[in-house]
């Protein structure tokens, strides 16, 4: 939505402000009230008080043209039709009306299913195919614990065997005695039956098991090489990968859904702050220096047809300990022009957290963070240029000298030379040339620095 300016606390209040006072809702609304109040409060539904008063309901209603249609009133919805041609944003506190404009709701909202279909409430969710399963699971676990609590046998008894009378007269308590007469020629026991005891069928657990397990695995593609499980009949490392494609097939139909989703809140969110700002934009942002930078937002290369896409090649998120294990794979590829990927300079960064060694120490990487600071702060300066007195020829210095001692000139001449090449030197050239031609003049001083140690090395 369109931002605005909330009024200072000086400024007059608003006649919509006068007019909101204690809520006023139907018998359905005051339950939604109480619902939305006890979500942020972790209270019950039905918890109340006097605080609630004060709490007013700020409803934003959105409405398409042809909803103006259900007027019966003609002069009345052509009126609605010429202040609201694209739809109408209605805002009200509680019953009291506040704002309006005429909005379309397509340039603020999208609306994200997670399996094709037809309509908002006819598409199938994706739990659907769990409901019928987990009805199963819920008739055998009540099967299993009613066998429990239910099914110890009743003794039945000889009532000329057993004094009855006495019994009930007596606690039941460890080592009691009660009275009890065997029949002539029979036993006491013959005086007694009590029926086996109700047992659970030995296949209800393991088919309670494989509900939970195997069908829902296989119902929903949430197989247990995808979430890191065992899996039976297979202990290659070949077949949980294929087993984890397989699973990324099946949950790639919904990822593929989120993406294109994504894509369009993205695309809503910049059409929305080309519209709505006035000028352009500074933005303060992380530098591959480490250090806070400034990058503008200029709303002249946001003009004309946008759009949005996901990347075609983007897979579903990967784990951190999936990235590591790549990595060690390639560390131990003994290609030389693999190591020589490894070890530029840009990539040391991302080792060092993939390996998990936060105070691991890589020189390269301070040398790195080093120049890329020198780069943001030469970029906004000029090379400083001077004339030597004796052959007349002009000579451009940087405004930072680099150090022909202390720097490491191999490392941070390839950053200068990645970062002509980068998107930051490529506009810098057109919209900085001074501060490009001073980071050029640095770069210059690092590779005369770097053949002079050769030099003297050789």
């Amino acid at each position: 939505m369109a931002m605005h300016e909330a009024p200072s606390s000086n400024s007059p209040p608003s006649p919509s402000a006068e007019k909101i006072g204690p809520p006023v809702a139907t018998s359905m609304q005051e339950y939604e009230r109480l619902a939305r109040l006890g979500q942020p409060q972790g209270g019950p539904l039905t918890e109340g008080g006097d605080f609630n008063i004060n709490l007013i309901t700020f409803q934003r209603t959105c409405l398409r043209p042809w909803a103006f249609f259900a007027l019966d009133d003609k002069s009345q919805r052509d009126d609605l039709l010429a202040l609201f041609p694209d739809g109408a944003y209605v805002a009200f506190a509680g019953d009291v009306y506040c704002e309006s404009r005429n909005e379309n709701m397509d340039d603020h909202w999208r609306v994200l299913h997670a399996l094709p279909g037809d309509g908002s409430s006819g598409r199938p969710a994706l739990g659907d195919v769990m409901i019928s399963v987990q009805e199963r699971f819920n008739t055998l676990s009540n099967l299993q614990i009613e066998t429990y609590e239910y099914g110890i046998p009743p003794i039945y008894a000889d009532s000329e065997v057993l004094d009855f009378d006495s019994l009930q007269s007596q606690t039941a308590e460890p080592g009691s005695h009660y009275p009890a007469r065997a029949k002539p020629g029979q036993s006491l026991a013959a005086g007694f039956f009590q029926p086996d005891p109700a047992e659970v069928p030995p296949d209800l657990a393991e088919h309670a098991a494989n509900l939970m397990g195997p069908i829902a695995q296989f119902l929903t593609g949430a197989f247990p090489a995808l979430f890191g499980g065992s899996m039976a009949n297979n202990d290659t490392a070949a077949g949980y990968s294929m087993a984890r494609d397989q699973a990324m097939g099946r949950i790639g139909l919904v990822w593929r859904r989120m993406k294109f989703f994504h894509a369009d809140i993205m695309l809503l969110a910049v059409d929305c702050f080309r519209r709505n700002r006035p000028q352009d934009v500074e933005v303060t942002l992380l530098g591959a220096g480490s250090a806070f930078e400034s990058k503008w937002i200029r709303l002249a290369d946001l003009k004309g047809n946008l759009f949005s896409y996901p990347e075609t090649d983007e897979q579903y998120p990967t784990l951190w300990s999936q990235q590591r294990a790549v990595l060690m794979q390639l560390i131990a590829t003994p290609d030389p022009q693999i190591q020589a990927v490894l070890s530029h300079p840009e990539n040391m960064a991302l080792i060092k957290r993939l390996i998990g060694l936060e105070e691991f120490v890589i020189p390269d990487e301070e040398s790195r963070t080093k120049q890329y600071r020198e780069i943001a702060q030469m970029v906004g300066e000029s090379p400083v240029v001077k004339r030597h007195d004796a052959s007349g020829v002009e000579l451009m210095l940087p405004s930072i000298m680099p150090d022909e001692f202390a720097d490491n000139h191999a490392v941070e001449l390839e950053i200068c030379m990645r970062w002509f090449s980068s998107d930051a030197g490529q506009v810098a050239k057109i919209e900085a040339p001074a501060g490009y031609a001073n980071v050029r003049a640095h770069a210059l001083f690092h590779q005369q620095f770097l053949r002079n140690q050769q030099r003297a090395s050789s």
